[in-house]
């Protein structure tokens, strides 16, 4: 389905942009995250573990939810593709 909608731009350079798209917005979230979280703490801005474990956390959680959304969105076109056939 990927490849159908971006036919006329190259592929590879279509996965690479977002690709780096996706990394860079995720990273500027965690970030925000990570300011908001420290603010949060009656406005200390300064270094803290919680902090750090919070911002991991919430990175690992949008990642599996982001694989397994294209997961799940690869097999329902597979399902529809193979419905389709019958």
């Amino acid at each position: 389905v990927f490849e159908h909608k971006f036919r006329r731009f190259h592929l590879e350079n279509t996965k690479r942009i977002v690709t780096t798209l996706g990394v860079v917005i995720i990273t500027a979230d965690a970030l925000l995250f990570g300011a908001a979280f420290a603010m949060a703490r009656w406005g200390s801005a300064r270094f803290s573990f919680t902090t750090v474990v919070a911002i991991v956390a919430y990175v690992c959680i949008v990642g599996v939810v982001s694989f397994v959304s294209m997961w799940l969105g690869q097999n329902v076109q597979a399902l529809k593709t193979s419905g389709a056939k019958k």
